[in-house]
């Protein structure tokens, strides 16, 4: 029986054995009909593979049945792809494969013979590419919108969160060149149009150590370039029709995109070679969901451009949102070894968003930017304007198969300005009302007109008296960057060098100061005016020029189907002189703890004082069956502090005096994030494909609040705010995406998310709450982060008709697209009210914050749904396309919460109890005199309602 058995299994094998596929052929020279000795040849996803024998011939045995990619790769030729290879049981396919000589390296010439793979299964990141025809057929009218549909990213009111990090966590690219204002906190940098986008790659775990600055995630955006024809496109989005003026559907919304690109002749008898150029201009106006805008926005930075119809009207703010961009790009190619790229890039963005300026997240609370303080008088609300440029230089060069460098120069200038709409920084003469506190005005009406000690009822609780916005700010940032990289092929074409090095210049300048109109000059009696020195109730006043950069190298190594990559970066920071000489100068408002702990961690590099660290990076992937490969993760990154957390009030002759106020940390330190992830990529068919992902990531040195004792220029030791390094967070989470592809008529995305980020604080301000109110920071325990979104599932689909008859052979029934897509959400993190009692007099219901710490944003609002399309008919008149669009946003029309009403667990609705700070329209109550009690009514505690286009 033993012996039987024996005999079985081997037969069994055998027969296994024989069941299996083999690949085998002949690889020669396209041009010469030689063989070629030494080509790798790969089955993408699995161990498989081989190289070219003397006879250019090669052969690859144990396929197990399926559908695979096969890759031919030689240095000097071409890299050759084929898509969707099948194979049978014991089939033997031959594939004889012809590689043309290029002299290019190994990556940069690769020809796909199929469908385009949906993933990169042998990709160790997890990446996701948003290609130009999905952003053409979604319904978008910002870029950074089209983000909400990939995995792992969270799009709320205060910006992009990916992974559970915080908003300015995430590194927003152009072209591979940092496109964000490092002072205004507002995440993604600089708007593009739809049509100046060639493709959106979104990095949310392993990005590349040529990135930096980024502890969440990367957003790197590659701008349109000129094709080898002319082509012009014009497009106009809007939703009043006229007689959709007053739809609650329509927000007064306008969006025009112009673009035109191809090849010129200019330089043509100068220079040989190839030019080609691109322009676009993309205008987005709005009133907004709120519809209760400015009767006109004013900027100072362009009070001089009218409207040259009226004359007497700013030109560029005929909206409450007003987005201006443009680009202009070149392309110059020599050879195809030697290219130059130079682009110029502008926004101007003008709006009465108080998110335009957010101190990275953590001065602001996690509320939508509507200004309601101001709704009864919003021509006296803050305008905020933001001018972004970015020009860049790009020059790419293939010395040989073996070796390519790269080096790109850009200058990033951005000026930001808050001021109240248009109005001079300061008045010359108080001599009207500036405090826009809410006053009763006659005639007033009697809270209790019989009793024997009268109250009067309070006023709206919103800004009603003429008064104005109590900031004004103006920033600018002008960075210099230079960034070159070199790669390295070994001649057997398994090892790949990558290396380089990045420098960045930054000259700031900030000014904030708060009720300005304090210390300008009064009236006196006798006609003169009275002479003040102070700026302001607060003010903070600073320019620095820091430096920051870094080296970075990384190896990648394949073998046997293990493809490796090793690297580090080596980051180096410049806090620059203003903080250098702060440190030696004893009369600065600095610690000497503080003093010494800088000098301790930090190295002299000539004059100047430099930070050092070192990032190291580590990922893989390798598969555990055919088309399945498991990929790992594993890297540091950090996040430079905000420069206001750094240089405020160091100068001790600009020093704010009042209590509590905030003093710059001249040895803060950049917040680390140390991730790690694990993940499983799954090409089921060369349709269909699986990716499963677990991510941990660990936040180390988040910045806190804490209060210590200094002494001013007078000696005397006073209270100070300070940021230090010592919060901590964590997220955990887990992903799954499912794609689809069907022929050319459909195209879709599945995926879910449920991801727990906790921490010991949601921002620096609220350690300093517990300060103010205690004295002291009440708990160092982990709760929910306030964006904590655990469930996100999304999905999206194209379904695209471009047949020669029809559906169905109707022609009417041709030429058409529809896009869908549908984002389930959790809701927003809050703390939750307790019911204390009611009030004798009034029986009003009192809710009050539940004391707990470790109650902290631990209950979740109602749930979000939102569900948009875009349907597109076109026609084709020779070489010009007519398109006619219809797109709506929110269909459902579904009241998502913005704003929670932490008793209730979602966004206030009529009758409802409300916290006791809140102004209760139920329970009129004098005592709602005070400013801080507004009513719940704000428009924006609802995200966007049901919005139409055409």
């Amino acid at each position: 029986m033993k012996i039987k058995a024996l005999f079985c299994c081997i037969l069994c094998s055998a027969t296994l054995l024989a069941q299996k596929a083999t690949l085998k052929g002949v690889i020669t020279d396209a041009d010469e009909g030689i063989t070629l000795i030494g080509v790798n040849v790969f089955i993408k996803g699995t161990s498989l593979g081989a190289a070219s024998g003397l006879d250019g011939d090669y052969e690859i045995r144990d396929i197990p049945a399926g559908e695979y990619i096969v890759e031919f790769s030689y240095i000097g030729y071409e890299k050759k792809v084929f898509t969707g290879i099948k194979f049978n049981e014991g089939e033997v396919k031959v594939m004889n494969v012809e590689l043309g000589t290029t002299t290019l390296t190994l990556d940069e010439e690769i020809v796909v013979i199929g469908e385009k793979p949906l993933v990169d299964i042998e990709d160790s990141k997890t990446q996701s590419t948003i290609s130009s025809d999905i952003i053409e057929a979604a319904p978008v009218r910002q870029i950074q919108s089209i983000l909400n549909t990939q995995t792992g990213v969270v799009q709320n009111a205060e910006g992009v969160h990916i992974r559970g990090g915080r908003s300015y966590e995430t590194g927003f690219y152009i072209d591979g060149v940092s496109a964000q204002d490092p002072l205004a906190g507002t995440g993604f940098g600089i708007d593009l149009g739809s049509n100046a986008v060639n493709k959106i790659e979104v990095t949310t775990g392993g990005a590349g150590v040529e990135f930096g600055d980024a502890t969440s995630g990367v957003v790197n955006t590659k701008t349109r370039s000129g094709g080898d024809k002319f082509a012009l496109d014009f497009s106009h989005k809007r939703d009043n029709l006229g007689f959709t003026k007053d739809w609650d559907a329509s927000f007064n919304q306008q969006v025009f995109e112009f673009g035109m690109g191809g090849p010129t002749k200019l330089l043509k008898k100068i220079l040989p070679g190839k030019l080609k150029f691109y322009t676009s201009v993309n205008l987005n106006f709005s009133d907004l969901f709120m519809k209760k805008p400015a009767d006109q926005l004013y900027s100072s930075l362009y009070s001089d451009t009218l409207d040259f119809i009226s004359k007497n009207r700013p030109f560029l703010t005929p909206y409450q949102d007003n987005r201006w961009n443009g680009m202009l790009k070149f392309n110059y190619e020599f050879n195809p070894r030697k290219k130059l790229m130079v682009s110029y890039v502008k926004a101007i963005n003008i709006n009465q968003d108080r998110n335009m300026l957010r101190i990275t997240g953590n001065e602001v609370s996690f509320r939508p930017g509507y200004q309601y303080d101001f709704e009864l008088q919003p021509d006296n609300a803050n305008t905020y304007t933001h001018d972004t440029n970015l020009e860049t230089v790009q020059w790419q060069h293939t010395t040989s198969n073996k070796f390519s460098y790269k080096v790109s120069a850009s200058r990033l200038f951005v000026h930001l300005r808050a001021d109240a709409n248009g109005r001079d920084w300061r008045p010359r003469v108080v001599d009207s009302e500036f405090e826009p506190r809410s006053i009763v005005e006659n005639p007033v009406e009697y809270f209790n007109p019989n009793d024997s000690i009268v109250f009067v009822n309070p006023g709206p609780g919103l800004y009603n008296n003429g008064g104005i916005a109590t900031l004004w700010h103006d920033h600018y940032v002008e960075e210099y960057t230079v960034q070159a990289s070199g790669t390295v092929y070994s001649k057997d074409a398994l090892n790949r060098l990558i290396f380089g090095t990045e420098f960045k210049h930054q000259d700031m300048q900030w000014i904030d100061i708060s009720r300005p109109w304090i210390g300008a000059p009064l009236p006196l009696a006798s006609g003169e005016l009275s002479q003040t020195f102070r700026l302001g109730d607060l003010s903070e006043v600073w320019r620095v020029k820091p430096v920051k950069g870094a080296f970075f190298v990384e190896d990648k190594i394949k073998f046997r189907g293990l493809i490796a990559h090793i690297g580090t970066r080596l980051e180096y920071w410049l806090p620059g002189k203003f903080v250098d000489d702060a440190v030696k100068d004893s009369t600065a408002p600095i610690r000497d703890e503080i003093r010494q702990q800088y000098m301790d961690q930090t190295i002299g590099l000539g004059n100047r004082r430099v930070k050092l660290r070192m990032l190291p990076k580590v990922s893989a992937s390798f598969p555990i069956r055919e088309n399945q490969v498991m990929h790992f993760n594993y890297g540091h990154s950090t996040k430079l502090p905000h420069p206001t957390f750094i240089y405020t009030g160091l100068n001790p002759f600009f020093t704010d005096q009042s209590t509590l106020s905030n003093l710059g940390n001249p040895n803060l330190n950049p917040e680390v994030d140390i991730s790690y992830e694990l993940g499983l990529k799954s090409q089921i068919t060369s349709n269909d494909a699986l990716n499963v992902t677990a991510f941990w990531k660990d936040k180390y040195d988040f910045i806190t609040s804490t209060s210590i004792l200094v002494e001013d220029f007078t000696g005397r030791e006073v209270n100070r705010t300070i940021r230090i390094n010592s919060d901590y967070a964590r997220v955990r989470g887990l992903e799954v995406a499912y794609i689809k592809r069907i022929g050319k008529w459909f195209n879709g995305q599945i995926s879910g998310s449920y991801s727990i980020a906790s921490g010991q604080s949601s921002s620096s301000s609220e350690s300093l709450k517990e300060i103010l109110a205690t004295g002291n920071r009440e708990s160092t325990k982990e709760t929910p982060l306030a964006w904590d979104s655990p469930l996100d599932l999304k999905a999206f689909t194209v379904f695209t008709l471009n047949r020669k008859e029809g559906l169905w052979g109707k022609k009417g029934f041709n030429l058409m697209s529809l896009y869908v897509e549908a984002v389930f959400r959790t809701g927003r993190r809050y703390t939750p009210y307790i019911y204390i009692g009611d009030e004798p007099t009034s029986g009003r219901p009192i809710y009050e914050v539940d004391s707990d710490p470790e109650n902290r944003f631990s209950k979740l609002s109602r749930p979000g749904f939102w569900l948009n399309t875009n349907y597109k008919k076109w026609f084709t008149l020779k070489k010009t396309q007519l398109a006619l669009t219809l797109e709506v946003t929110n269909v459902l029309n579904n009241k998502n919460t913005a704003i929670v009403n932490p008793v209730t667990g979602r966004a206030y609705e009529n009758g409802d109890p409300v916290p006791t700070e809140w102004r209760d329209p139920e329970f009129i109550d004098p005592r709602d005199f005070r400013s801080h009690n507004r009513p719940p009514f704000n428009p924006a505690r609802y995200y966007e309602l049901r919005h139409f286009m055409i």
